[in-house]
Protein backbone atom coordinates (compact mmCIF):
# COMPACT_ATOMS: atom_id res chain seq x y z
CA UNK A 1 0.00 0.00 0.00
CA UNK A 2 1.45 3.38 -0.95
CA UNK A 3 2.51 5.93 1.66
CA UNK A 4 0.16 8.44 0.08
CA UNK A 5 -2.92 6.20 0.65
CA UNK A 6 -1.80 5.48 4.21
CA UNK A 7 -1.40 9.13 5.04
CA UNK A 8 -4.86 9.84 3.65
CA UNK A 9 -6.39 7.07 5.76
CA UNK A 10 -4.46 8.31 8.79
CA UNK A 11 -6.05 11.72 8.44
CA UNK A 12 -9.68 10.64 7.91
CA UNK A 13 -10.17 7.26 9.60
CA UNK A 14 -12.08 8.87 12.48
CA UNK A 15 -14.39 10.47 9.96
CA UNK A 16 -14.99 7.02 8.42
CA UNK A 17 -16.10 5.63 11.80
CA UNK A 18 -18.49 8.54 12.24
CA UNK A 19 -19.98 7.93 8.82
CA UNK A 20 -20.35 4.22 9.48
CA UNK A 21 -22.15 4.92 12.72
CA UNK A 22 -24.50 7.37 11.07
CA UNK A 23 -25.16 5.01 8.18
CA UNK A 24 -25.80 1.95 10.31
CA UNK A 25 -27.40 3.35 13.47
CA UNK A 26 -29.12 6.61 12.53
CA UNK A 27 -32.25 5.53 10.66
CA UNK A 28 -33.93 8.81 11.42
CA UNK A 29 -31.43 10.44 9.05
CA UNK A 30 -31.23 7.84 6.34
CA UNK A 31 -34.81 6.49 5.83
CA UNK A 32 -33.59 3.84 3.48
CA UNK A 33 -31.93 1.91 6.27
CA UNK A 34 -35.24 1.61 8.16
CA UNK A 35 -36.36 -1.05 5.68
CA UNK A 36 -33.30 -3.20 6.41
CA UNK A 37 -33.30 -5.51 9.40
CA UNK A 38 -31.23 -4.53 12.39
CA UNK A 39 -29.11 -7.73 12.11
CA UNK A 40 -28.27 -6.88 8.51
CA UNK A 41 -27.11 -3.42 9.53
CA UNK A 42 -24.89 -4.86 12.28
CA UNK A 43 -23.37 -7.40 9.87
CA UNK A 44 -22.66 -4.69 7.34
CA UNK A 45 -21.02 -2.56 10.01
CA UNK A 46 -18.77 -5.46 11.08
CA UNK A 47 -17.69 -6.12 7.47
CA UNK A 48 -16.79 -2.46 6.92
CA UNK A 49 -14.90 -2.31 10.24
CA UNK A 50 -12.83 -5.37 9.24
CA UNK A 51 -11.93 -3.80 5.87
CA UNK A 52 -10.94 -0.54 7.51
CA UNK A 53 -8.89 -2.35 10.17
CA UNK A 54 -6.89 -4.23 7.53
CA UNK A 55 -6.11 -0.97 5.74
CA UNK A 56 -5.03 0.69 8.99
CA UNK A 57 -2.75 -2.24 9.84
CA UNK A 58 -1.06 -1.88 6.47
CA UNK A 59 -0.46 1.76 7.29
CA UNK A 60 1.05 0.74 10.61
CA UNK A 61 3.56 -1.49 8.85
CA UNK A 62 4.42 1.34 6.50
CA UNK A 63 4.83 3.61 9.50
CA UNK A 64 7.24 1.13 11.09
CA UNK A 65 9.31 1.12 7.92
CA UNK A 66 9.32 4.90 7.96
CA UNK A 67 10.41 4.86 11.61
CA UNK A 68 13.36 2.71 10.55
CA UNK A 69 14.11 5.14 7.73
CA UNK A 70 13.89 7.95 10.23
CA UNK A 71 16.50 6.32 12.45
CA UNK A 72 18.77 5.85 9.46
CA UNK A 73 18.53 9.53 8.58
CA UNK A 74 18.78 10.90 12.14
CA UNK A 75 15.53 12.81 11.79
CA UNK A 76 13.00 13.62 14.50
CA UNK A 77 9.82 13.16 12.47
CA UNK A 78 8.47 10.48 10.15
CA UNK A 79 9.12 11.12 6.46
CA UNK A 80 6.91 9.45 3.87
CA UNK A 81 9.20 10.49 0.97
CA UNK A 82 6.54 12.30 -1.04
CA UNK A 83 9.02 14.71 -2.67
CA UNK A 84 11.79 13.01 -4.61
CA UNK A 85 14.32 14.08 -7.21
CA UNK A 86 16.66 12.28 -9.57
CA UNK A 87 20.26 13.23 -10.19
CA UNK A 88 20.79 15.39 -13.26
CA UNK A 89 24.58 15.57 -13.25
CA UNK A 90 26.07 17.04 -16.40
CA UNK A 91 27.87 14.61 -18.67
CA UNK A 92 31.65 14.95 -19.00
CA UNK A 93 33.83 13.55 -21.75
CA UNK A 94 36.50 11.97 -19.54
CA UNK A 95 34.65 11.50 -16.24
CA UNK A 96 32.01 8.84 -15.40
CA UNK A 97 28.59 10.41 -14.80
CA UNK A 98 26.20 9.31 -12.05
CA UNK A 99 22.69 8.54 -13.28
CA UNK A 100 19.40 7.37 -11.76
CA UNK A 101 20.06 8.26 -8.12
CA UNK A 102 16.76 9.06 -6.41
CA UNK A 103 16.75 11.24 -3.30
CA UNK A 104 13.97 12.38 -0.99
CA UNK A 105 14.14 16.17 -1.03
CA UNK A 106 12.43 16.34 2.39
CA UNK A 107 14.80 14.20 4.47
CA UNK A 108 17.75 13.67 2.12
CA UNK A 109 17.59 9.86 2.18
CA UNK A 110 18.92 8.10 -0.91
CA UNK A 111 16.04 5.89 -2.09
CA UNK A 112 17.85 4.45 -5.13
CA UNK A 113 21.64 4.37 -5.40
CA UNK A 114 21.78 4.85 -9.16
CA UNK A 115 24.71 3.89 -11.36
CA UNK A 116 27.72 5.40 -13.14
CA UNK A 117 27.57 5.92 -16.87
CA UNK A 118 31.02 5.45 -18.44
CA UNK A 119 32.76 8.46 -19.91
CA UNK A 120 31.96 8.62 -23.63
CA UNK A 121 35.12 10.41 -24.72
CA UNK A 122 35.57 13.54 -26.81
CA UNK A 123 33.62 14.22 -30.01
CA UNK A 124 35.93 16.19 -32.30
CA UNK A 125 34.83 18.49 -35.10
CA UNK A 126 37.64 20.45 -36.72
CA UNK A 127 40.01 19.29 -33.97
CA UNK A 128 37.77 20.62 -31.15
CA UNK A 129 35.42 18.61 -28.89
CA UNK A 130 31.86 19.80 -29.43
CA UNK A 131 30.88 18.71 -25.90
CA UNK A 132 33.54 20.13 -23.58
CA UNK A 133 35.63 22.43 -25.81
CA UNK A 134 38.89 20.51 -25.52
CA UNK A 135 41.38 21.02 -28.37
CA UNK A 136 44.08 18.39 -28.65
CA UNK A 137 47.55 19.86 -28.20
CA UNK A 138 46.39 23.49 -27.87
CA UNK A 139 46.36 23.94 -24.08
CA UNK A 140 48.55 22.62 -21.29
CA UNK A 141 47.37 21.50 -17.86
CA UNK A 142 48.80 20.68 -14.43
CA UNK A 143 47.31 18.92 -11.42
CA UNK A 144 46.09 20.93 -8.45
CA UNK A 145 48.08 20.56 -5.22
CA UNK A 146 45.58 18.04 -3.87
CA UNK A 147 45.51 16.21 -7.24
CA UNK A 148 41.69 16.30 -7.41
CA UNK A 149 41.49 18.53 -10.49
CA UNK A 150 43.42 20.29 -13.22
CA UNK A 151 44.65 23.84 -13.75
CA UNK A 152 44.73 25.28 -17.27
CA UNK A 153 48.23 26.78 -17.66
CA UNK A 154 47.79 28.43 -21.04
CA UNK A 155 48.79 27.53 -24.58
CA UNK A 156 50.95 24.50 -25.25
CA UNK A 157 52.76 26.06 -28.20
CA UNK A 158 51.06 28.44 -30.61
CA UNK A 159 48.33 30.83 -29.47
CA UNK A 160 44.77 31.04 -30.82
CA UNK A 161 42.23 33.83 -31.22
CA UNK A 162 39.27 31.97 -29.69
CA UNK A 163 39.64 29.47 -26.85
CA UNK A 164 37.18 27.31 -24.94
CA UNK A 165 38.56 26.09 -21.62
CA UNK A 166 37.38 22.46 -21.35
CA UNK A 167 35.32 21.32 -18.39
CA UNK A 168 37.46 18.23 -17.88
CA UNK A 169 40.84 16.83 -18.74
CA UNK A 170 42.28 13.35 -18.30
CA UNK A 171 39.46 12.19 -16.02
CA UNK A 172 39.33 15.23 -13.72
CA UNK A 173 37.55 18.60 -13.75
CA UNK A 174 39.36 21.75 -14.81
CA UNK A 175 38.99 23.93 -11.69
CA UNK A 176 41.34 26.90 -12.20
CA UNK A 177 43.16 29.06 -14.73
CA UNK A 178 46.75 29.26 -13.62
CA UNK A 179 49.14 32.04 -12.73
CA UNK A 180 50.39 33.87 -15.86
CA UNK A 181 48.49 31.31 -17.99
CA UNK A 182 47.61 33.63 -20.90
CA UNK A 183 49.87 36.55 -20.04
CA UNK A 184 50.89 38.62 -23.11
CA UNK A 185 48.73 36.52 -25.46
CA UNK A 186 47.90 39.41 -27.77
CA UNK A 187 46.24 37.10 -30.31
CA UNK A 188 43.65 35.90 -27.78
CA UNK A 189 40.36 37.75 -28.35
CA UNK A 190 37.70 35.51 -26.80
CA UNK A 191 37.78 32.86 -24.09
CA UNK A 192 34.97 30.71 -22.72
CA UNK A 193 35.36 29.83 -19.02
CA UNK A 194 33.25 26.81 -17.97
CA UNK A 195 31.25 26.49 -14.76
CA UNK A 196 33.80 24.02 -13.33
CA UNK A 197 36.42 26.77 -12.91
CA UNK A 198 36.50 28.17 -9.37
CA UNK A 199 39.56 30.43 -9.48
CA UNK A 200 41.33 32.81 -11.85
CA UNK A 201 44.85 33.06 -10.49
CA UNK A 202 47.35 35.92 -10.44
CA UNK A 203 47.91 37.60 -13.85
CA UNK A 204 45.90 34.85 -15.61
CA UNK A 205 45.10 37.11 -18.62
CA UNK A 206 47.55 39.96 -17.97
CA UNK A 207 48.09 42.10 -21.10
CA UNK A 208 46.15 39.70 -23.32
CA UNK A 209 44.11 40.77 -26.35
CA UNK A 210 40.67 39.93 -24.89
CA UNK A 211 37.80 42.12 -26.03
CA UNK A 212 35.19 40.83 -23.57
CA UNK A 213 34.96 38.33 -20.75
CA UNK A 214 32.17 36.47 -18.96
CA UNK A 215 33.03 35.08 -15.53
CA UNK A 216 30.81 32.28 -14.18
CA UNK A 217 29.42 32.36 -10.64
CA UNK A 218 31.52 29.40 -9.46
CA UNK A 219 34.59 31.64 -9.68
CA UNK A 220 34.66 32.98 -6.13
CA UNK A 221 37.89 34.95 -6.42
CA UNK A 222 39.46 36.81 -9.34
CA UNK A 223 43.20 36.89 -8.72
CA UNK A 224 45.55 39.85 -8.39
CA UNK A 225 46.17 41.63 -11.73
CA UNK A 226 44.18 38.91 -13.53
CA UNK A 227 43.20 41.23 -16.43
CA UNK A 228 45.65 44.08 -15.85
CA UNK A 229 46.29 46.21 -18.95
CA UNK A 230 44.09 44.26 -21.36
CA UNK A 231 43.94 47.27 -23.67
CA UNK A 232 41.20 45.87 -25.95
CA UNK A 233 38.85 44.74 -23.18
CA UNK A 234 35.51 46.54 -23.41
CA UNK A 235 33.02 44.43 -21.47
CA UNK A 236 33.06 42.35 -18.27
CA UNK A 237 30.10 40.32 -17.03
CA UNK A 238 30.44 38.73 -13.58
CA UNK A 239 27.69 36.29 -12.66
CA UNK A 240 26.11 36.01 -9.21
CA UNK A 241 28.51 34.04 -7.03
CA UNK A 242 31.71 36.04 -7.65
CA UNK A 243 32.80 37.31 -4.21
CA UNK A 244 36.29 38.81 -4.35
CA UNK A 245 38.51 41.01 -6.53
CA UNK A 246 42.06 40.67 -5.26
CA UNK A 247 43.34 44.05 -6.49
CA UNK A 248 44.33 45.77 -9.76
CA UNK A 249 42.24 43.13 -11.56
CA UNK A 250 41.13 45.33 -14.49
CA UNK A 251 43.39 48.31 -13.89
CA UNK A 252 44.71 49.91 -17.08
CA UNK A 253 41.96 48.40 -19.28
CA UNK A 254 41.43 51.79 -20.87
CA UNK A 255 38.51 50.72 -23.13
CA UNK A 256 36.57 48.93 -20.41
CA UNK A 257 33.24 50.72 -20.06
CA UNK A 258 30.62 48.02 -19.40
CA UNK A 259 30.75 46.03 -16.13
CA UNK A 260 28.08 43.89 -14.48
CA UNK A 261 28.51 43.70 -10.70
CA UNK A 262 26.77 40.80 -8.91
CA UNK A 263 25.24 41.33 -5.46
CA UNK A 264 27.52 38.56 -4.16
CA UNK A 265 30.61 40.75 -4.70
CA UNK A 266 31.80 41.86 -1.24
CA UNK A 267 35.60 41.99 -1.10
CA UNK A 268 37.21 44.54 -3.41
CA UNK A 269 40.85 45.31 -2.74
CA UNK A 270 43.01 48.08 -4.17
CA UNK A 271 41.97 49.86 -7.34
CA UNK A 272 40.76 47.05 -9.64
CA UNK A 273 39.15 49.60 -12.01
CA UNK A 274 41.69 52.43 -12.06
CA UNK A 275 42.44 53.85 -15.51
CA UNK A 276 39.32 52.35 -17.07
CA UNK A 277 36.64 54.14 -19.11
CA UNK A 278 34.07 52.90 -16.58
CA UNK A 279 35.71 54.74 -13.68
CA UNK A 280 36.71 57.81 -15.71
CA UNK A 281 33.05 58.28 -16.71
CA UNK A 282 31.82 58.27 -13.10
CA UNK A 283 30.86 61.66 -11.58
CA UNK A 284 32.68 63.05 -8.55
CA UNK A 285 31.52 61.69 -5.20
CA UNK A 286 31.17 58.20 -3.79
CA UNK A 287 31.34 55.67 -6.66
CA UNK A 288 29.73 52.26 -6.20
CA UNK A 289 30.62 48.88 -7.70
CA UNK A 290 27.43 46.93 -7.13
CA UNK A 291 26.77 47.08 -3.38
CA UNK A 292 30.35 48.03 -2.52
CA UNK A 293 31.38 51.61 -1.82
CA UNK A 294 34.25 51.55 -4.32
CA UNK A 295 35.94 54.94 -4.15
CA UNK A 296 35.31 58.58 -3.33
CA UNK A 297 36.18 60.40 -6.53
CA UNK A 298 37.57 63.88 -6.00
CA UNK A 299 38.15 65.58 -2.66
CA UNK A 300 35.63 65.54 0.16
CA UNK A 301 34.44 69.02 1.15
CA UNK A 302 35.20 70.18 4.68
CA UNK A 303 32.61 69.24 7.32
CA UNK A 304 30.65 67.16 4.79
CA UNK A 305 28.93 63.92 5.79
CA UNK A 306 29.36 60.77 3.71
CA UNK A 307 26.01 59.43 2.48
CA UNK A 308 26.18 55.68 1.94
CA UNK A 309 23.63 53.87 -0.21
CA UNK A 310 21.09 51.54 1.33
CA UNK A 311 22.33 47.93 1.68
CA UNK A 312 26.00 48.84 1.27
CA UNK A 313 27.82 45.55 1.92
CA UNK A 314 31.45 46.65 2.03
CA UNK A 315 33.95 49.48 1.68
CA UNK A 316 36.60 48.74 -0.94
CA UNK A 317 40.33 49.10 -0.56
CA UNK A 318 41.55 52.71 -0.79
CA UNK A 319 37.94 53.97 -0.94
CA UNK A 320 38.76 57.09 1.13
CA UNK A 321 42.54 57.00 0.87
CA UNK A 322 44.25 60.31 1.68
CA UNK A 323 40.99 62.24 2.19
CA UNK A 324 42.40 64.95 4.46
CA UNK A 325 39.04 66.71 4.95
CA UNK A 326 37.34 63.63 6.35
CA UNK A 327 36.87 64.19 10.09
CA UNK A 328 34.05 61.79 10.97
CA UNK A 329 32.58 58.64 9.46
CA UNK A 330 29.53 56.57 10.38
CA UNK A 331 29.58 53.18 8.68
CA UNK A 332 26.12 51.62 8.19
CA UNK A 333 25.26 48.34 9.90
CA UNK A 334 24.91 46.53 6.56
CA UNK A 335 28.70 46.72 6.00
CA UNK A 336 30.56 43.44 6.56
CA UNK A 337 34.05 44.29 5.32
CA UNK A 338 36.47 47.24 5.25
CA UNK A 339 39.16 46.86 2.58
CA UNK A 340 42.91 47.53 2.70
CA UNK A 341 43.90 51.20 3.11
CA UNK A 342 40.21 52.18 2.99
CA UNK A 343 40.81 55.17 5.33
CA UNK A 344 44.59 55.22 5.22
CA UNK A 345 46.20 58.67 5.63
CA UNK A 346 42.94 60.35 6.64
CA UNK A 347 45.05 62.45 8.99
CA UNK A 348 42.13 64.53 10.36
CA UNK A 349 39.75 61.64 11.00
CA UNK A 350 38.71 61.92 14.65
CA UNK A 351 35.55 59.86 15.03
CA UNK A 352 34.65 56.46 13.60
CA UNK A 353 31.46 54.55 14.24
CA UNK A 354 31.81 51.00 12.88
CA UNK A 355 29.06 48.73 11.55
CA UNK A 356 27.46 46.46 14.15
CA UNK A 357 27.79 43.60 11.66
CA UNK A 358 31.38 44.23 10.59
CA UNK A 359 33.41 40.99 10.33
CA UNK A 360 36.80 41.93 8.92
CA UNK A 361 39.11 44.96 8.91
CA UNK A 362 41.82 44.51 6.28
CA UNK A 363 45.47 45.63 6.02
CA UNK A 364 46.25 49.32 6.62
CA UNK A 365 42.51 50.13 6.87
CA UNK A 366 43.05 53.09 9.26
CA UNK A 367 46.82 53.49 8.82
CA UNK A 368 48.12 56.87 10.01
CA UNK A 369 44.76 58.28 11.11
CA UNK A 370 46.71 60.45 13.53
CA UNK A 371 43.77 62.16 15.27
CA UNK A 372 41.72 59.05 15.94
CA UNK A 373 41.48 58.66 19.72
CA UNK A 374 38.99 55.86 20.34
CA UNK A 375 37.67 52.75 18.56
CA UNK A 376 34.88 50.42 19.65
CA UNK A 377 35.14 47.14 17.73
CA UNK A 378 31.68 45.52 17.45
CA UNK A 379 30.99 41.99 18.69
CA UNK A 380 30.83 40.72 15.11
CA UNK A 381 34.49 41.48 14.27
CA UNK A 382 36.55 38.30 13.80
CA UNK A 383 39.78 39.51 12.16
CA UNK A 384 41.90 42.67 12.25
CA UNK A 385 44.66 42.45 9.67
CA UNK A 386 48.19 43.73 9.15
CA UNK A 387 48.87 47.29 10.39
CA UNK A 388 45.13 48.06 10.42
CA UNK A 389 45.57 50.89 12.97
CA UNK A 390 49.33 51.32 12.68
CA UNK A 391 50.67 54.77 13.63
CA UNK A 392 47.31 56.10 14.85
CA UNK A 393 49.40 57.96 17.38
CA UNK A 394 46.50 59.46 19.38
CA UNK A 395 44.58 56.18 19.70
CA UNK A 396 44.40 55.35 23.40
CA UNK A 397 41.05 53.59 23.90
CA UNK A 398 40.24 50.32 22.11
CA UNK A 399 37.32 48.07 23.01
CA UNK A 400 37.81 44.51 21.76
CA UNK A 401 35.02 41.97 21.14
CA UNK A 402 35.02 38.63 22.94
CA UNK A 403 34.77 36.67 19.69
CA UNK A 404 37.90 38.15 18.08
CA UNK A 405 39.88 35.38 16.35
CA UNK A 406 42.90 37.04 14.75
CA UNK A 407 45.07 40.17 14.98
CA UNK A 408 47.58 40.88 12.22
CA UNK A 409 51.18 41.91 12.75
CA UNK A 410 51.64 45.50 13.96
CA UNK A 411 47.87 46.10 13.86
CA UNK A 412 48.11 48.59 16.77
CA UNK A 413 51.81 49.44 16.82
CA UNK A 414 52.61 53.12 17.17
CA UNK A 415 49.43 53.83 19.20
CA UNK A 416 49.15 55.04 22.79
CA UNK A 417 46.97 52.05 23.53
CA UNK A 418 49.64 49.52 22.51
CA UNK A 419 52.45 51.28 24.38
CA UNK A 420 50.38 51.33 27.58
CA UNK A 421 49.20 47.74 27.14
CA UNK A 422 52.72 46.44 26.56
CA UNK A 423 54.15 48.27 29.58
CA UNK A 424 51.42 46.95 31.90
CA UNK A 425 51.65 43.31 30.86
CA UNK A 426 53.95 40.95 32.80
CA UNK A 427 56.47 38.74 31.05
CA UNK A 428 55.05 35.67 29.32
CA UNK A 429 52.05 35.10 27.08
CA UNK A 430 49.92 38.20 26.50
CA UNK A 431 46.35 37.58 25.30
CA UNK A 432 43.48 39.63 23.95
CA UNK A 433 40.49 37.36 24.40
CA UNK A 434 41.30 34.08 22.64
CA UNK A 435 44.13 35.57 20.58
CA UNK A 436 47.75 35.12 21.66
CA UNK A 437 48.86 38.68 20.95
CA UNK A 438 52.58 38.47 21.81
CA UNK A 439 55.16 36.89 24.07
CA UNK A 440 57.03 39.28 26.32
CA UNK A 441 60.47 38.57 27.74
CA UNK A 442 62.93 35.69 27.35
CA UNK A 443 61.83 32.06 26.99
CA UNK A 444 64.19 30.05 29.16
CA UNK A 445 62.63 26.67 28.36
CA UNK A 446 63.20 24.77 25.12
CA UNK A 447 59.49 24.16 24.61
CA UNK A 448 56.53 26.55 24.21
CA UNK A 449 53.05 25.18 24.81
CA UNK A 450 50.21 27.40 23.59
CA UNK A 451 47.24 27.01 25.92
CA UNK A 452 44.06 25.17 24.96
CA UNK A 453 41.27 27.43 23.73
CA UNK A 454 43.59 29.70 21.77
CA UNK A 455 41.95 30.49 18.41
CA UNK A 456 44.56 32.72 16.81
CA UNK A 457 48.25 33.62 17.15
CA UNK A 458 48.78 37.20 16.07
CA UNK A 459 51.26 38.12 13.36
CA UNK A 460 54.74 38.67 14.81
CA UNK A 461 53.59 37.34 18.18
CA UNK A 462 56.99 35.94 19.12
CA UNK A 463 59.10 38.75 17.68
CA UNK A 464 58.66 40.80 20.87
CA UNK A 465 60.52 38.26 23.01
CA UNK A 466 63.65 36.13 22.85
CA UNK A 467 62.82 32.59 21.70
CA UNK A 468 66.27 31.61 20.49
CA UNK A 469 66.42 28.51 22.75
CA UNK A 470 63.08 27.07 21.71
CA UNK A 471 63.18 23.85 19.68
CA UNK A 472 59.59 22.66 20.22
CA UNK A 473 56.17 24.31 19.98
CA UNK A 474 52.90 22.60 20.94
CA UNK A 475 49.80 24.06 19.26
CA UNK A 476 46.24 23.36 20.53
CA UNK A 477 43.50 21.72 18.46
CA UNK A 478 41.40 24.89 18.83
CA UNK A 479 43.82 26.97 16.74
CA UNK A 480 42.52 28.49 13.48
CA UNK A 481 44.96 31.30 12.57
CA UNK A 482 48.78 31.31 12.33
CA UNK A 483 49.89 34.88 11.70
CA UNK A 484 52.75 36.18 9.57
CA UNK A 485 56.40 36.07 10.71
CA UNK A 486 55.59 33.77 13.61
CA UNK A 487 58.68 31.61 13.77
CA UNK A 488 61.41 33.77 12.22
CA UNK A 489 63.15 34.04 15.59
CA UNK A 490 63.44 30.27 16.18
CA UNK A 491 66.84 29.15 14.85
CA UNK A 492 66.60 25.85 16.77
CA UNK A 493 63.07 24.93 15.65
CA UNK A 494 63.30 22.03 13.19
CA UNK A 495 59.85 20.43 13.20
CA UNK A 496 56.33 21.55 14.00
CA UNK A 497 52.92 19.84 14.14
CA UNK A 498 49.93 21.82 12.84
CA UNK A 499 46.44 20.90 14.07
CA UNK A 500 43.65 20.08 11.65
CA UNK A 501 41.67 23.09 12.90
CA UNK A 502 44.00 25.64 11.23
CA UNK A 503 42.37 27.55 8.34
CA UNK A 504 44.97 30.29 7.67
CA UNK A 505 48.77 30.57 7.55
CA UNK A 506 50.24 34.05 7.11
CA UNK A 507 53.17 35.37 5.12
CA UNK A 508 56.58 34.07 6.25
CA UNK A 509 54.96 32.19 9.12
CA UNK A 510 57.68 29.53 8.77
CA UNK A 511 61.38 30.09 8.20
CA UNK A 512 63.93 28.12 6.18
CA UNK A 513 65.46 26.53 9.30
CA UNK A 514 62.28 24.43 9.61
CA UNK A 515 62.98 20.95 8.21
CA UNK A 516 59.65 19.15 8.61
CA UNK A 517 55.98 20.08 8.96
CA UNK A 518 53.53 17.51 10.30
CA UNK A 519 49.81 18.09 9.70
CA UNK A 520 46.98 16.34 11.58
CA UNK A 521 44.79 15.96 8.54
CA UNK A 522 44.75 14.70 4.98
CA UNK A 523 46.72 16.20 2.13
CA UNK A 524 43.47 17.48 0.59
CA UNK A 525 42.66 19.28 3.85
CA UNK A 526 46.17 20.71 3.99
CA UNK A 527 45.82 22.10 0.47
CA UNK A 528 42.50 23.69 1.40
CA UNK A 529 44.13 25.88 4.08
CA UNK A 530 44.33 29.52 3.01
CA UNK A 531 48.02 30.42 2.80
CA UNK A 532 49.75 33.65 1.87
CA UNK A 533 52.07 33.36 -1.12
CA UNK A 534 55.26 33.42 0.99
CA UNK A 535 53.92 31.39 3.91
CA UNK A 536 57.21 29.45 3.97
CA UNK A 537 60.25 31.69 3.56
CA UNK A 538 63.42 30.00 2.35
CA UNK A 539 65.15 33.17 1.21
CA UNK A 540 65.94 34.45 -2.27
CA UNK A 541 63.51 35.02 -5.13
CA UNK A 542 59.90 33.84 -5.00
CA UNK A 543 60.46 31.60 -8.03
CA UNK A 544 63.26 29.74 -6.22
CA UNK A 545 61.50 29.11 -2.92
CA UNK A 546 61.41 25.47 -1.86
CA UNK A 547 59.12 24.24 0.90
CA UNK A 548 60.30 21.67 3.42
CA UNK A 549 58.60 18.24 3.45
CA UNK A 550 55.01 18.24 4.71
CA UNK A 551 53.78 15.01 6.28
CA UNK A 552 50.01 14.52 6.28
CA UNK A 553 47.95 11.66 7.68
CA UNK A 554 47.50 10.01 4.30
CA UNK A 555 50.38 11.19 2.14
CA UNK A 556 53.39 13.47 1.70
CA UNK A 557 53.05 16.81 -0.09
CA UNK A 558 56.50 17.47 -1.46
Amino acid sequence: MSAKICRKIDEVHLLYFCILYQVCFAPDIFLFWRKIMKKTRIALFIVLVVILTVMLCACGENGSANQSGKADNDTNSECLHHSISQSTEQSYCTIPTKRGETICTDCGKVLEEGYYEPAKGHVFVNDQCVNCGFIEGLLKFSLTDDETGYVCDGFEQSAAEDVTIPTNYDGKLVVAIGKDAFMDCKELKNVFIPHTVKELRTRAFYRSGLTEITIPGNVKKIGYKAFLECLSLESVYMYEGVEELAGLNFSGCSKLKSINFPDSLTIIKHNPFSETAWYDNQPDGLVYAGKVAYKYKGQISKNSKIAFEKDTKAIAGMAFYNQENLTSIEIPDTVLYIGPSAFSNCVNLENVRLSDNLERIDDFAFYKCEKLTSVVLPKSVKTINYEAFYDCTALENVVFPENLEYIGESAFYGTKWFNDFYDKMPNGFCYIGKVLYFYKGVVDDTEIKVKDGTVGIAGGAFLQGDCSKVNSIVLPDTLKYLGRKLFLGYPELRTITIPKSVIYIGEMAFYKTLEEIHYKGTRKEWCAISKDQLWYFSGGLIENIKVCPIYCEDDINE
